[in-house]
């Protein structure tokens, strides 16, 4: 799941900020600009649900060019086409088509982190469910009941059931 919330966000800011050039390990130091780069997100975790737990995404993607004003309007874009669409991302499948779905974002943010580059950071959530061993379930049962009356009792039922009277 996490490769595919990854690769949705990567082909939507690349599209959304005018194709810059993708980098995804290691910037080399002679890349081409303009430039994105999307290092691995930091991850938190919590607790969620009783059923589910919590995956907290980081991602800090560089958008570098020439200029810090060139970068920044690279960056800007991208940061627009989130907003506009309510900080909701097409999910992908592995064919690159949308399926549908969406990857909801919160508001992202963006800086200037160098002369040539700004830095968007982009934080969601994934909630997974827990890995629970499964459970037999219960195929059969029985019931065992012991019904005591004393005759009294029992001759007690006739009489009012039947209009029976009992000799004393």
């Amino acid at each position: 799941m996490l490769e595919q919330d990854l690769a949705s966000i990567m082909r939507f800011l690349t599209e959304k900020s005018g194709s810059p050039a993708p980098y995804y390990n290691n910037v080399p130091e002679q890349f081409r600009i303009p430039a994105v780069y999307f290092p691995r997100p930091e991850i938190g975790s919590s607790g969620d649900t009783l059923n589910t737990y919590a995956l907290d995404f980081s991602l800090f993607v560089k958008f570098f060019h020439r200029t810090k004003e060139d970068a920044y309007e690279l960056g800007y874009t991208a940061l627009n086409a989130l907003l506009e669409r309510r900080n909701r991302i097409p999910l992908i499948d592995e064919s690159g088509k949308p399926t549908g779905k969406y990857i909801r974002i919160r508001d992202p943010t963006l800086r200037a982190v160098d002369e040539s580059a700004v830095q968007l950071q982009i934080d969601w959530t994934a909630r997974k469910p827990f890995a629970d061993a499964p459970e037999t379930m219960m195929q059969t049962y029985e019931i065992e009941t012991q019904i005591k009356r004393s005759y009294d009792a029992a001759k007690a039922e006739q009489e009012v059931l039947y209009g029976i009277q009992s000799n004393p």
